[in-house]
């Protein structure tokens, strides 16, 4: 058995690249994906585009950490004063601002400055959204579905960058929202590294009656900031979840789109006048992006609402895990 794998393997290697008008068969044998997916693809990128995501998703995914530098911290990391506001010469600077890319054999090295806040793994495209919801210092924000809690930890290092180092004032709150289950402990340890703002964790489902839920916990009912990072296909971080490209079935791409539109309906409830609402994915497809926004604004809860921009992120341009995300905003 193993002397046949070795065999295959061996096969493959020696195998030529498809040729550039290669069928989706050809395709699926050669980069080890389903048949179905790569159609799907080539119906919405095309040729070029197809094959640059086939081969980005079998390279070996670099890690990127986000250098957090917090103004304070119970577990000071093994850096001299002098050094806490530059990265050590072990992270490689990359072309997105505050992200490092974290170079091999040092693990060691790396782990103190994780458990001392002053290091988040997180790849550059988590930004993207939190970019578009632009979050300010003194406002209640409120981030939905957001286990596991990096993008809500990076909405809090954003709020709190805004205020002078030694201001006593709480830099707003934040306020984040998730279903009871596993998840829900990585979302706890990643809202304790937020020094400030203040942050509050509500246990509940979006569906369900979530404004008597948030006063019940004596929380803001409307919010002028929300961001909304919903469950998807994952198809933007492939090169990161191998498993992903097996675990999707056809009909996932029109599932999911229906429970994306229910969470988006749901949460304009929660949005001030005038405010504001980023609806995210770390999905490449059309099904999951775009045609969700465009049934939202044609429906009765999203005729108040105005698309302001959306950033369609995909790893052959951009360089790093791939989504999108729509800021939206309710008309006054």
């Amino acid at each position: 058995m193993v002397n046949a794998v070795v065999r295959r393997l061996a096969e493959l290697m020696l195998r030529s690249a498809p040729a550039t008008n290669a069928t989706a068969e050809e395709l699926a044998e050669y980069f080890s994906h389903p048949v179905w997916l790569i159609k799907n693809w080539l119906a919405q990128f095309g040729p070029t585009s197809t094959r640059e995501l086939l081969e980005w998703n079998q390279r070996p995914a670099p890690v990127y950490a986000r250098w957090r530098r917090p103004a304070t911290s119970d577990h000071p990391p093994p850096l001299a004063e002098s050094e806490r506001d530059r990265a050590p010469e072990f992270l490689r600077p990359t072309r997105w601002p505050g992200y490092l890319e974290v170079t091999p054999g040092h693990w060691g090295d790396v782990e103190p400055l994780l458990k001392a806040g002053h290091l988040y793994l997180q790849d550059p495209a988590g930004r993207i959204p939190v970019d578009l919801l632009a979050p300010r210092a003194h406002e209640n924000v409120l981030d939905l579905c957001a286990a596991p809690g990096g993008k809500s930890l990076l909405i809090a290092d954003r709020m709190a960058a805004e205020l002078p180092a030694a201001a006593t004032a709480p830099a707003g709150r934040l306020v984040a929202v998730d279903l009871p289950g596993p998840r829900i402990a990585r979302l706890k340890e990643n809202l304790a590294r937020a020094e400030r703002p203040e942050v509050a964790l509500v246990q509940a489902s979006l569906l369900g009656n979530l404004p008597q839920v948030l006063r019940e916990h004596r929380l803001p009912v409307r919010y002028p900031a929300i961001l909304l990072d919903v469950p998807c296909s994952n198809t933007g971080v492939m090169r990161h979840r191998v498993d992903v490209k097996w675990r999707l079935q056809p009909g996932d791409l029109k599932k999911h789109p229906q429970q994306q539109l229910a969470l988006l309906q749901a949460a304009t409830r929660l949005c001030e006048p005038g405010g504001r609402l980023v609806y995210s994915t770390c999905s490449i497809d059309a099904e999951e992006n775009e045609h969700v926004v465009q049934s939202f604004l044609a429906s009765p809860a999203g005729r108040s609402f105005a698309l302001e921009q959306s950033n369609l992120c995909y790893p052959w341009t951009s360089g790093h895990d791939s989504g999108a995300a729509f800021l939206l905003r309710q008309l006054r």
